[in-house]
């Protein structure tokens, strides 16, 4: 029995053997084989307790596709691989395994550098609908006039910031999403009912396929001021922040107007909407009596800076008529909706000047091409030569449009109109759904203690000579 197993072993042993053995076509030593088949031999037969469990021979589920070798075999393999690869590598003409790629790394330090430059690197702008910093910035994107010039209110920029576009600073008529890189060209100019629908769908659906804007636009409050009341109820709209809200940010628009070293000289026109507007409140008195009212709205409850609104009065006891109507510039300005922008050194300056902007439309008003109120506080500022402005005709004054001014002074220089200088569909100067006066005149009367949407309705033709004006 036992002579028996050992043949079966040979005979396994010859078979493996034969099956781990080099190819014919390949070169072989007869001493090298001989001394291999001599130790071969030499060796007792493989127990099945030696073989590994990934061996074919062990029976293992775990047996890989080779047989079971001995460890003769496999230090003869290994080394044989070794020699291959060597010869291989000194070959002439040979290529060795190109490593030009791969950087390593010696110390945590270039770890952390190498992190800190991925984590620097900028990132695309976020899908952030219901941020209102977000949609002011795309509405910046439409500050020049002529990139989306002479567009219906259904593709108005306030429309497409709120779909996500922003206006492409060098090409015209190009709205580009800032998150999926997608492009819409409009028409220079849009007069056919089906060319604008066309256009209004490409803004709600010309966003490539994953990206987050399809299906979810901004607010369409965030175009407004003021939310339209139910159809049907008679009721004035309302302000989307309350009233509170509304007081405090008028009051820290006045603030920052007063910080300005001079403010500009208003057109006549204006004069004659305030006194509109002081109608449709119910306040009689005219334009100055309103800006009383809206100071005494205004003024913070406790101190601060309340003593500069309520001084704005017109001219009251112990004020100096200069400062007083200073303070009423400022709170005029500011309930149009202007507040203090970025100082800028026009050509011809020796230092910056102050400029007016309004966040919600985007428009930005340099002071130096204006009249001023006053004498500037301290020493004046260097202002730049204006241009002159031929009568009845508008002339361009470096980025800013100029408006022909009857009542100019002898530099040219226009009276500031703060209504008329917003964009034709600024927030501002729109008229609500259900309502009858702009937004700026509806935002004033709200803010009134009589302001309750009644002393609007019964002077319904006063307000329509208002909006005349714009």
């Amino acid at each position: 029995m036992q002579s028996l197993k050992r043949k079966v072993a040979d005979l396994l042993n010859e078979l493996e053997s034969a099956l781990s053995g080099p190819p014919a076509s390949a070169p072989a030593d007869e001493a090298a084989d001989a001394a291999v088949a001599a130790e071969e031999d030499a060796m007792p037969p493989p127990a099945t307790a030696s073989l590994s469990p990934f061996s074919l021979g062990s029976g293992s589920p775990f047996a890989m596709g080779s047989p079971a070798r001995s460890p003769t075999q496999h230090r003869s393999i290994a080394f044989d691989m070794a020699a291959a690869f060597v010869q291989a590598g000194s070959a002439p003409g040979a290529r060795r395994p190109s490593t030009a790629g791969v950087r390593k790394l010696e110390t945590m330090a270039e770890l952390e550098a190498l992190v800190g430059a991925s984590e620097a690197a900028p990132k695309p702008p976020a899908c952030r609908p219901h941020s209102r910093d977000d949609f002011s910035g795309r509405i910046r994107t439409f500050r020049s006039a002529r990139g989306w010039f002479d567009k219906p209110d259904a593709v108005a920029p306030l429309v497409c910031a709120r779909f996500g576009w922003c206006l492409d600073h060098t090409t015209p008529d190009l709205l580009v999403c800032a998150v999926c890189s997608a492009r819409v060209k409009s028409p220079a100019m849009l007069h056919e009912k089906e060319a604008v629908d066309a256009l209004a769908a490409e803004l709600r659906n010309g966003h490539r396929p994953l990206c987050p804007w399809l299906g979810n636009p901004s607010p369409e409050a965030f175009g407004s001021l003021l939310l339209p009341s139910p159809a049907g109820s008679g009721a004035p709209p309302s302000l989307v922040e309350g009233a509170p809200q509304a007081c405090e940010a008028l009051r820290q628009r006045v603030a920052g107007l007063l910080r300005l070293p001079y403010l500009p000289a208003f057109a006549p026109s204006l004069g004659d909407a305030l006194d509109e507007c002081a109608r449709a409140a119910g306040v009689s008195g005219g334009a100055d009596a309103l800006l009383r009212a809206l100071a005494e709205r205004t003024k913070p409850t406790s101190g601060g800076s309340g003593g500069a609104l309520s001084a704005s009065g017109g001219g009251g006891r112990g004020q100096d008529s200069a400062v007083a109507r200073r303070h009423q510039t400022a709170l005029t300005l500011a309930l149009c909706g202007w507040r203090p922008g970025v100082a800028v050194t026009p050509a011809g300056a020796a230092e910056p000047q102050p400029t007016l902007e309004c966040v919600e439309d985007g428009r930005t008003l340099g002071l130096w091409h204006y009249q001023r109120l006053e004498p500037a506080m301290g020493v004046p500022p260097s202002v730049p030569t204006p241009v002159t402005i031929e009568a009845g005709r508008p002339a361009t004054v470096g980025w800013k449009r100029a408006r022909v001014d009857p009542a100019a002074d002898s530099s040219g220089r226009p009276r500031l109109d703060p209504i008329r200088e917003h964009r034709p569909w600024s927030p501002w100067v729109a008229v609500t759904r259900g309502d009858s006066m702009p937004a700026w005149m509806r935002c004033a009367v709200l803010l009134l203690p009589t302001g309750g949407g009644g002393g609007a309705e019964a002077n319904a033709a006063s307000v329509s000579a208002a909006l005349a004006l714009l």
